[in-house]
């Protein structure tokens, strides 16, 4: 009997109680308050200060009422016109186009954007910009013996070529008129861009080593966790048997994005682990053998940076990585990292 009456008188303390707004009730409810500045916390008492709440309805002691202006009911169709205006065409336009002439990033987009060409005519531009990055790279070579002055007029056609055949704008407009069946807007190719190409997930091949972008070199692979690596990027290309027997390998079309078979190479000898740099290549031959091992020919195309690092289950500890591609500037800078790493 005694334990219900305390119980009772508990709830009623607890009733009685006054609700207090302290600086610890505030660090409770949301802990990274004591983190934030002066001005944000400004800011953010302000608002609720200012803000049209909930008022306790006098005639029900439990339930609140929704008024029209309150709050919890302005919200949600803030949030729904703030979601409306941002699937419009009006903004991501100008902001995709200002991602393809940009200076430094422009390169990375205009690339990811060739992607979304059909088949045949991104091969033909994956081979002239093959060729400029061979002559780009033999340039370079040359220019550090200090040989390639005379001839660096000649090695800057290839690339001219594709900019004129395929001006940013211009590719965006033939991009866009193929899917002339389906609205496909400017926030949609943005997306597509970004979470596809800029940032990718793909298997990780660790070896220190030197490696220059489009300077094809060649690996034997014979690890059990590499065999299954290379026999699942051939899998996804166009036709496995020819790829898997040093054929041609023909990339396959994935939602509209051609994805040719690419890895990533851990060569510069740092830790493995994310916000470390390493080297996308992609695979250009593969002879595989009965035991499977392989021999690749692999092309490097662009630095990336480490975001995220896990291990495959069952593939014999085969390392995945989430990646973000960099920039040419920090690609030359990377380079001569690479060399520093694999020198010293």
């Amino acid at each position: 009997m005694m334990h219900l009456v305390n119980k009772s008188l508990g709830k009623r303390r607890s009733k009685s109680k006054p609700t207090t707004n302290t600086s610890d009730d505030m660090r409770q409810g949301f802990p990274q308050y004591a983190d934030l500045g002066i001005e944000i916390r400004r800011h953010i008492l302000s608002f609720v200060a200012t803000g049209p709440m909930e008022e306790r309805n006098p005639n029900e002691q439990i339930s609140y009422t929704y008024l029209p202006g309150a709050l919890t009911s302005t919200l949600p169709r803030v949030n729904k016109e703030f979601r409306q205006l941002s699937d419009l065409d009006f903004f991501w336009d100008p902001v995709l186009k200002r991602q393809l002439e940009h200076p430094e990033n422009g390169t990375l987009w205009v690339d990811g954007l060739q992607r979304l060409l059909p088949l045949e005519k991104f091969v033909e531009l994956e081979r002239q910009k093959r060729q400029s990055q061979v002559q780009e790279s033999q340039r370079s070579e040359e220019e550090e013996d200090g040989e390639g002055e005379e001839e660096e007029h000649e090695t800057e056609g290839p690339q001219q070529q594709i900019s004129a055949v395929l001006p940013p704008l211009q590719l965006l407009q033939q991009v866009r008129s193929q899917f002339a069946d389906e609205v496909v807007s400017y926030r949609q190719l943005y997306q597509k861009i970004y979470t596809s190409h800029i940032q990718f997930d793909a298997p990780m091949f660790v070896m220190p080593c030197h490696l220059r972008i489009g300077q094809v070199y060649g690996l034997h692979l014979f690890e059990p966790r590499y065999r299954i690596m290379m026999h699942d990027l051939m899998q996804a290309t166009e036709d496995p048997v020819t790829s898997m027997s040093g054929g041609t390998i023909r990339p396959t079309v994935r939602d509209g994005l051609v994805t040719p078979p690419l890895l990533i190479h851990a060569n510069l000898g740092s830790r493995l682990a994310p916000g470390e740099n390493a080297c996308l290549v992609q695979v250009v031959q593969c002879t595989t053998y009965e035991q499977g091992q392989a021999d690749v020919q692999l092309l490097p195309v662009a630095w990336c940076r480490l975001d995220r690092i896990w291990v495959r289950p069952n593939a014999g500890h085969l390392f995945y990585a989430r990646a973000t591609r960099l920039p040419r500037s920090t690609q030359q800078r990377e380079y001569y990292h690479s060399v520093r790493s694999w020198i010293f």
